[in-house]
């Protein structure tokens, strides 16, 4: 279960799809019958109908790519199957990282570049975002740093990528 923030006033929103933006800090698992998962921006929390995993495989067909290609191409950096980070739109530099198997209910998801620490606290992790609002997490924070080094390795990847591709400067004759 994730433990609420701490001293941020955050607006609430309801609604039945959410797509991943740079504003996404986390996608929680929601203990709602109506509301599967629980995203918290900057500004507001919102409650979603659709599961944390729905929203991360609608997410990267918006912005290009089905799950399973964000999948393979992580495999295939991370020489690994489990826990994979996923980059929902590297353009964007928009990753985040799961807090335990994707195929479980309770998977949050972290966006990396929204996170300024994580700290290991007795009953859990805690991620400190960019905004210093709080959200507590029950894994040990040596497994979610490990999950952050591994982002940090398909970031990585990513860049090193975009760099190496031709660039097509356009004729103004």
């Amino acid at each position: 279960m994730v433990r609420d923030m701490v001293g941020i006033m955050k607006s609430s929103q309801y609604c039945s799809t959410y797509v991943v933006t740079e504003q996404t800090m986390g996608i929680f698992w929601n203990q709602d019958i109506e509301y599967a998962s629980r995203i918290i921006e900057a500004e507001r929390i919102i409650y979603c109908k659709k599961t944390s995993a729905q929203i991360v495989a609608e997410s990267c067909n918006v912005y290009g790519a089905s799950l399973q290609q964000r999948r393979d191409s992580m495999k295939h950096v991370l020489a690994s199957r489990s826990k994979l980070p996923i980059a929902i739109d590297p353009k964007s530099c928009i990753f985040m990282f799961p807090t335990r198997s994707p195929r479980s209910i309770y998977c949050n998801w972290i966006s990396f570049y929204q996170v300024h620490q994580c700290k290991d606290v007795g009953e859990g992790t805690m991620f400190i975002f960019n905004d210093l609002s709080t959200v507590t997490v029950p894994a040990t924070a040596s497994s979610l740093r490990k999950q952050m080094h591994r982002t940090a390795m398909g970031i990585a990847y990513y860049m090193k990528e975009s760099m190496t591709q031709p660039t097509v400067l356009e004729n103004n004759d």
